[in-house]
């Protein structure tokens, strides 16, 4: 009973994983159209779309210690979402689980606990519980949605939490082309428990050029289902 009590909540939580990509891409482009850049004057950590043929290395995963995207650009993008919350210490996100290692901490669907600066930029709620989180370091920007919020779990990248990887005019779900190193993944970004750097774990591996973390890719799969 509980396992498919589990199998009937991942579905739901993949039915809510399609609708929020197409608002929140849908409310990235619109931003973009509106003449508000996303990243820095350098597009550090935010490589461009059109380059992505290119093929480098260097292009494709872009170490980023900073989290890159403008402030600016972050408040028009959330404004696009009727009655968003932007988190802090004096309202009711409930974010503090993810960035306390003495609270509940995100996982990967093989259990690894994952460093908490994925996601420790600015983090918003919406009316209708997703709770979208900004982050930069290791390949990103990022941008990742627990399309149920953090006070219902199970907080898990592949099951109700799910990756974007930011460029200067759309997102890409983790597991599409571009968004991690095909040389260290077996030229393809797969979803399962199996598959993915059992180690120490970022969305897209060190640097953006590791191994991806086990559940993260599961973000292009499930688009495609």
């Amino acid at each position: 009973m509980p396992s498919l009590v589990a199998n009937i909540q991942d579905k739901q939580n993949i039915a809510k994983w399609k609708k929020a990509y197409s608002i929140i891409s849908q409310a990235y482009a619109q931003t973009v159209n509106e003449g508000y850049e996303p990243c820095t004057k350098e597009h550090y950590g935010c490589p461009e779309t059109s380059v992505l043929k290119a093929n480098k290395v260097t292009v494709y995963f872009w170490y980023d210690k900073a989290e890159a995207i403008t402030e600016e650009f972050k408040t028009h993008f959330i404004s696009k979402f009727n009655g968003a919350i932007i988190c802090n210490n004096s309202n009711n996100c409930k974010t503090n689980s993810y960035i306390h290692p003495s609270k509940i901490r995100p996982k990967t669907l093989a259990g690894n606990i994952f460093p908490s600066y994925n996601w420790s930029g600015t983090r918003f709620k919406l009316p209708t519980g997703e709770l979208i989180m900004f982050g930069g370091t290791h390949g990103g920007p990022w941008l990742s949605v627990d399309v149920n919020g953090p006070e219902n779990g199970p907080n898990i990248i592949g099951r109700d939490m799910f990756v974007m990887k930011l460029y200067d005019t759309s997102v890409k779900p983790m597991g599409a082309e571009g968004t991690f190193n095909p040389k260290t993944n077996g030229n393809e970004c797969l979803c399962g428990k199996e598959y993915g750097n059992s180690g120490t774990v970022y969305f897209g591996g060190a640097s953006g050029a590791g191994e991806a973390a086990p559940g993260a890719c599961c973000s292009a799969v499930y688009l495609s289902k």
